[in-house]
């Protein structure tokens, strides 16, 4: 991927046209890495956006991750409440390691996970 050579600008165009594509696989796994390249590029809000984009598709392949890494961006910058909706979104997908990051994840937010 070109955010991981340093190419953030190029990697975030790239990924922008895949997600316009509308393809429902390609998209979501685009939105993801759009996500990732715009955090990494210091988007925060861009960020967000494209991963409520990759949970909003529904495609299950992709919405655990999507959470998890929305749950992370919302913690790390201080939305405990966001971060706790996504994790629980997570948890919702019946994706194992989804479960097992979201919990994990939870408690360290001092609450607990609610019944998926």
């Amino acid at each position: 991927m070109l955010y991981l050579k340093g190419d953030i600008p190029a990697a975030v165009r790239t990924l922008e046209a895949a997600v316009d594509l509308g393809d429902p696989d390609a998209s979501a796994q685009a939105a993801v890495h759009l996500g990732l390249a715009r955090a990494a590029n210091g988007d925060m809000p861009g960020a967000i956006a494209a991963y409520r984009s990759a949970i909003d598709s529904g495609n299950i392949t992709y919405l655990p991750d999507a959470a998890i890494m929305l749950g992370d961006l919302m913690d790390r910058n201080g939305d405990t409440t966001a971060a706790r909706d996504a994790y629980n979104r997570a948890l919702e997908t019946g994706d194992a390691k989804a479960e097992q990051l979201a919990a994990r994840q939870l408690a360290a937010l001092g609450e607990p996970a609610e019944d998926a």
